[in-house]
Parts: C-alpha cells; sequence; structure tokens
C-alpha cells in the first residue's frame, strides 16, 4: 500500500484530453472551413499571378518598328546588332522592372514648316489670291509676327518646306542598327525628336538661302539645290548623333515679301513679253 503522506510517492492523474480532443462548436468549425478555401483561393492567385509574370517578357515586333530592350535601364546585348530586335517574334525578356522594352516606330514622318519663314496669315487668306493677300499687306514687315528668311545677296523671301525622315533609316542599311542605338541614347521620346528635326531643318535652309540670290528662289528650287538642303540638315542630324536620317526635302512655297509683290509680278510680266517679241 502506498503511504499517502509519503511525500516522495509520485502521484499520477490521467487526463481525459489525452485520448480525445474536444469538439468544435459548429461557429468554430464554420470558422476554419472558411479559412481553408480562403488559403486554397490564395494560394491559386498567386501562381496565377506568377505564371503571369513570366510570360509577360514575351513580346511581339510589328512591321514598321524595332524594339530595344534595356535591363535596369542599360541597352541590353553585345553590338548594335543583337541589341535592335527587327519586326518577328516571339521574343522573350525578363519581366518589368528587371527588363523594359522601348519600339521605336520607323515609319516615314513629315515635318512642315509652315510658319518658320512665312508672314503671319489671316483668317480668309487661303479664298484670296496672292495678288490680293499682297495688296492687303502693305505695310512693314513685323518681327513679333511675320517669318522671313534672308538669301545671300541682303534680299528677304518667304519660303515654305516639307522634310520626310525616318529613325534608322532604311532597315538593309549597315548602319540602321547603330542609327536606332543613337535615337533611343540621345533623343528617346517624340517631343525632343520634333525639336531637334525642327532645328536641324531650320539651320540648314538659313546656312543654304545665305549662300544664294533671291533670284534663285524666285525662280524655283531645284532637285539638285533640294538635295543641298537636305545635306546640310543630315549633317546637324549626324553631329548630335540623333540617329534621325532625312528621306526628302522639297519647297513646297516661295513668295517675295507682299511690299514688293507687285514690282516682281511687273519685271516676270517684262521678261515674258520680251521673249514673247523675240519669238
Amino acid at each position: 500500500m502506498t503511504d499517502p503522506r509519503n511525500p516522495f510517492h509520485h502521484h499520477h492523474h490521467h487526463h481525459h484530453d489525452d485520448d480525445s480532443a474536444e469538439p468544435l462548436d459548429p461557429a468554430q468549425e464554420s470558422l476554419a472551413d472558411a479559412l481553408r478555401v480562403s488559403f486554397f483561393l490564395l494560394k491559386i492567385v498567386m501562381l496565377a499571378l506568377l505564371v503571369w509574370y513570366l510570360f509577360s517578357g514575351i513580346y511581339n515586333v510589328k512591321e514598321q518598328e524595332v524594339a530595344v530592350r534595356l535591363r535596369f535601364g542599360n541597352i541590353a546585348g553585345e553590338g548594335s546588332s543583337r541589341q535592335v530586335m527587327r519586326p518577328g517574334g516571339p521574343y522573350f525578356t525578363l519581366p518589368y522592372p528587371i527588363d523594359e522594352v522601348v519600339k521605336v516606330d520607323t515609319t516615314v514622318r513629315s515635318l512642315h514648316l509652315d510658319r518658320e519663314f512665312w508672314f503671319e496669315t489671316r483668317e480668309g487668306d487661303e479664298a484670296m489670291s496672292a495678288a490680293q493677300v499682297a495688296s492687303s499687306r502693305q505695310g512693314p514687315l513685323n518681327p513679333e509676327r511675320d517669318s522671313y528668311i534672308v538669301t545671300g545677296d541682303a534680299n528677304i523671301i518667304h519660303l515654305r518646306w516639307t522634310v520626310n525622315y525616318k529613325i534608322g533609316g532604311a532597315p538593309q542599311s549597315p548602319r540602321f542598327a547603330d542609327k536606332i542605338i543613337e535615337y533611343i541614347e540621345n533623343v528617346g521620346d517624340s517631343k525632343s525628336e520634333q525639336l531637334i528635326v525642327g532645328s536641324a531643318c531650320q539651320r540648314g535652309i538659313v546656312n543654304f538661302a545665305a549662300g544664294r540670290k533671291i533670284d534663285q528662289f524666285v525662280d524655283g528650287i531645284s532637285d539638285a539645290e533640294a538635295k543641298e538642303v537636305q545635306r546640310l540638315i543630315q549633317k546637324t542630324l549626324d553631329d548630335l548623333a540623333s540617329g534621325i536620317v532625312v528621306a526628302r526635302v522639297s519647297s513646297t512655297e516661295t513668295k517675295v515679301p507682299n511690299q514688293v509683290y507687285a514690282a516682281f509680278q511687273a519685271v516676270t510680266g517684262a521678261e515674258n513679253e520680251r521673249i514673247r517679241v523675240v519669238e
């Protein structure tokens, strides 16, 4: 027998909790089921997001465009020919923010220099003839409103030009990929592009006019002269390493100042009459 007064005797108590846990009440069981469903749905959503994140690095390049991959802001790849992705695909890149794909439109763009060297136009001018417009503008030119260009013989003339250009130039050109990289590194967006091309065009036209007499403009710009303007514009763009290539330059309209329009018309009329009399 054991002595209950013996302090060294160990008493062992049997707990029923060790054999079987207490059953959950209905509210706790519902909460547990809801948590299990929620965690399962969360796993599915996380898996779907992971798959979407990985496959978001797949892209295609359309016709009339190229793409360049940036990794942490720097152009990825060795050599421009491998850095520039031509039309086609699919191409794979690491998802953002590790990699970023910059696409460049290579279609022909047109820049119209309609106001840079032209006098102020008013509402209704389009419906008037050149002589009517000239007769209505007999006051002096106002530099705040009227634009013009000074020729090599110190005369003034108004000009309108159209310039067509492309990013990178012709795709088959050996320097096409190099120029695409230049554009991305030194220009980068359409707003900067328009400012650079506009400034280069104005500089080229001013330099061209400085070496020509006014009669050469009145008689019309020849193809060879337009090519010279194109060369001057391209030189500025190349000096800036812009990656922009001028495709064509054309003079769309030329006009002497309105104040001397009648005098020039009289000279032209006299010359035509002289030719008629000689014939």
